[in-house]
């Protein structure tokens, strides 16, 4: 009786995590196969590849449908490929897509719920306002003066090493991470810090966190992407309770000069804490909480995000000297019309600058794929003629493969050479809608476009004008290899790089 017993539990047990897996055989679209335990997903659990990889693989196995299913361990998600389709989902029909699938306990991990990327409703609205308008043209415009004087200090820091250590490589990722967090200290939290010199200051040290990649943070980043309410049921967390504390620490620091100094609308961290934090008029009422998230937001966003892209753009440029040839030529003649400095109109003045930004953004996107959820009940169109129209249920996930979409020979030819030349007026103005998604778009674009892009382009103009960049030895004929465990775009190897004085 009680192997009998025994076997009905299993049956039961197996029972429950097979029967969804007929579901997109019954609506007659083609899918990927799932294997039990895991899904279609069982390479990316064994951390032996990224989501965005392993969707770019499926991606070209389904080379006639615009859209096709797939299970993230027990449950049917899809993935969408035709561009028109990709827009209209993250533009037009917005309010069906409304949430990033990619949410936390506020009570388990409070600093990460304080970001705009996994907020909803009234909340993210609210937040979202805020990031925009203390994030405007102008405002970032106001802290060119920051940014370039945190360029000079690593300019200098190069020379140094060029001098001192000629030919012995530096990490382009960690480079650019010790300046964009020199940045963001100085022009928004209107403190001093030079990671270049100090290179464990309290900011420095939290950036850091970010960098770690390790298999259990890949299994965390997994579980949360395909199961969150056992992420937080688990306890999981994005900002461990040591950087979360480091951040209460700082923002105490904070508070304690907004009071005294008291709150600037010209700054954007002021002016988030105005329009977005605020409780009354005076500084001492802000939630430390608040300000700690708002820090990790602005640390998080200007450096990992931004070093990566940076570390990468170091990379192509390095390792296509036919590009930066013709890079540094346009930075000189700009520098030379502005009297041998740069303004912030020359830096997007330049246009070929712009398309190596864009094509380093094509191919080395931090986001390989977009996660929505579906918020509303929504109708794709037949996915063949054969068969009918596929409505979308609420709480199902959508995936846009973007790293799929940007390597795709279709929209991009020869995709896996880096060619700028694909970025010029014209060249643009081919690319289809919907087929190229550099920082997201619609209402949840990434709301600091501005600012990465301004310090990326002004810092890249100075180190190009000053330097010539190499590859390492190591690094000559040694593919990139994304890293599996890590969210965004990283390398699974540094991106080793020298830097040669020029003679000005």
């Amino acid at each position: 009786m009680y192997f009998l017993i025994f076997i009905y539990v299993i049956l039961v047990f197996y029972t429950f995590l097979v029967w969804k897996y007929k579901y997109w055989q019954t609506k007659k679209i083609p899918f990927v196969q799932p294997q039990l335990f895991f899904g279609s997903i069982k390479e990316v659990v064994q951390g032996k590849t990224h989501f965005g990889v392993l969707f770019r693989d499926y991606y070209h196995k389904f080379q006639s449908v615009p859209y096709f299913g797939y299970f993230k361990m027990r449950e049917p998600a899809i993935i969408v490929k035709d561009p028109e389709l990709v827009k209209n989902i993250i533009i037009k029909d917005f309010n069906s897509f409304a949430n990033n699938d990619f949410q936390v306990d506020p009570q388990n991990d409070p600093i990460w719920a304080q970001n705009v990327f996994g907020q909803t409703g009234e909340r993210w609205k609210k937040n979202r306002h805020a990031w925009t308008s203390g994030l405007t043209a102008l405002k970032v415009k106001s802290m060119y003066d920051d940014i370039n004087a945190k360029c000079d200090v690593m300019t200098e820091y190069l020379k140094k090493h060029t001098e001192n250590n000629p030919n012995e490589p530096l990490e382009a990722r960690v480079l650019a991470s010790k300046l964009f967090t020199d940045i963001i200290v100085s022009s928004v939290f209107g403190m001093e810090t030079n990671s270049f010199e100090d290179p464990n200051n309290a900011f420095i040290n939290i950036t850091k966190s970010f960098f770690i990649s390790t298999f259990l943070d890949g299994i965390g980043t997994y579980i949360f992407m395909v199961a969150p309410w056992l992420g937080n049921f688990l306890g999981l967390r994005f900002v461990s309770k040591r950087v979360e504390n480091q951040l209460m620490e700082v923002a105490k620091i904070l508070v304690e000069k907004r009071k005294k100094l008291g709150l600037q609308k010209t700054n954007p961290f002021d002016n988030l804490l105005m329009n977005g934090y605020k409780k009354d008029s005076a500084a001492t009422e802000f939630s430390t909480l608040d300000v700690a998230g708002l820090i990790f937001g602005f640390l998080f966003d200007g450096t990992e995000t931004s070093a990566g892209v940076s570390g990468f753009m170091l990379y192509a440029i390095a390792a296509n000297p036919e590009v930066q040839t013709k890079l540094r030529a346009e930075i000189d003649e700009a520098y030379k019309l502005n009297g041998g400095k740069l303004s912030h109109e020359n830096v997007y003045d330049m246009q070929y600058l712009d398309m190596v930004f864009q094509e380093t953004l094509r191919l080395y996107n931090p986001a390989l794929i977009m996660q929505r959820l579906c918020t509303k009940p929504y109708t794709l169109p037949p996915v063949s003629t054969a068969a009918k129209p596929f409505q979308v249920p609420v709480g199902m996930t959508v995936i846009i493969p973007m790293y799929a979409l940007h390597t795709d020979p279709k929209y991009f030819s020869e995709p896996e050479k880096f060619n700028p030349d694909r970025f010029t007026e014209e060249g643009k103005s081919n690319i289809q809608k919907g087929a190229y998604l550099a920082f997201g778009d619609g209402p949840r674009i990434c709301v600091g476009t501005r600012l990465a892009t301004s310090q990326l382009k002004i810092s890249i103009s100075n180190i190009i004008r000053n330097f010539e960049v190499r590859l390492a030895p190591q690094m000559v004929n040694n593919p990139i290899k994304i890293d599996p465990n890590v969210f965004l775009m990283r390398s699974v190897d540094n991106l080793w790089v020298t830097f040669h004085k020029r003679a000005l």
